[in-house]
């Protein structure tokens, strides 16, 4: 905007001033309200209700990663370092934002996405690294069939029900009871009815990443923890080897 010669079109100084203090006062006013309906702000308040996330990050993420440069991992701060000492038991379930992810990577080193969300839930207990539970809408069930090679009991959460890692157009399993979930679970856990847990172990030929940190197996083939760097056991380490059944 051109701001006038107000003098030179014959006005008085107390006109001048007058005018003078009305267009400081609406300047600010202006680029206030511009800054507020920027395109940002514009797509924040159309998608408050509309925008939720989806595997692999929500419209809102990708937009302002546009912006950034930068991927929803590298702008997220570090996870903070967590001792398995410091869990609790009984075991506590806390919900994630994490982007959790299962990979099949095949002989061929294809690699097939098997899961991939950022609304899981993690299962914290004394001793043990966490395990992630994913939302059965963010696993490719087209790839799963139900194993009848296992059945386990939690004292916590209660009756596993297992799942194979099997394609449609594979005639046998690729991998056999890796995969659990609880269709009926204790009170304490009801928010993972029918939630899935990928065991860690190599194994399983599947790679499983905590953003973009990939993860670790507990050790032993009893237990699937996920290990990811900022998960300590300290000097007494994980439970899952020998000796430590006992814990």
């Amino acid at each position: 905007m051109e701001r006038r010669n107000l003098k030179a079109e014959g006005l008085g100084e107390e006109a001048v001033q007058s005018r003078s203090k009305i267009w400081q006062a609406t300047v600010p006013v202006v680029l206030g309200l511009l800054h507020k309906r920027s395109p940002r702000h514009q797509l924040r308040d159309r998608c408050k209700t509309c925008l939720r996330p989806v595997v692999g990050g929500g419209v809102l993420d990708k937009f302002e990663e546009s912006q950034s440069g930068k991927s929803r991992e590298e702008s997220m701060p570090p996870r903070p370092v967590e001792s398995v000492w410091n869990y609790p038991r009984p075991p506590a379930l806390q919900p994630t934002t994490a982007r959790l992810r299962v990979v099949w990577r095949a002989p061929d080193h294809s690699e097939t996405v098997v899961a991939d969300t950022t609304q899981g839930y993690r299962v914290l207990e004394t001793s043990h690294p966490p395990t992630y539970y994913f939302p059965p809408s963010d696993v490719n069930q087209a790839l799963l069939a139900p194993s009848a090679a296992r059945r386990t009991w939690c004292e916590w959460k209660g009756q596993a029900l297992y799942h194979d890692l099997k394609p449609t157009q594979a005639s046998t399993p690729l991998v056999k009871a890796k995969i659990w979930s609880y269709p009926s679970p204790t009170p304490g856990f009801a928010k993972i009815k029918d939630y899935m847990c990928f065991y860690a172990s190599s194994g399983t030929d599947a790679a499983k990443y905590v953003d973009e940190d990939e993860v670790a197996a507990q050790e032993g083939d009893f237990y699937g923890s996920w290990i990811t760097p900022e998960i300590t056991g300290g000097d007494r380490g994980f439970k899952g080897g020998p000796g430590t059944w006992g814990w």
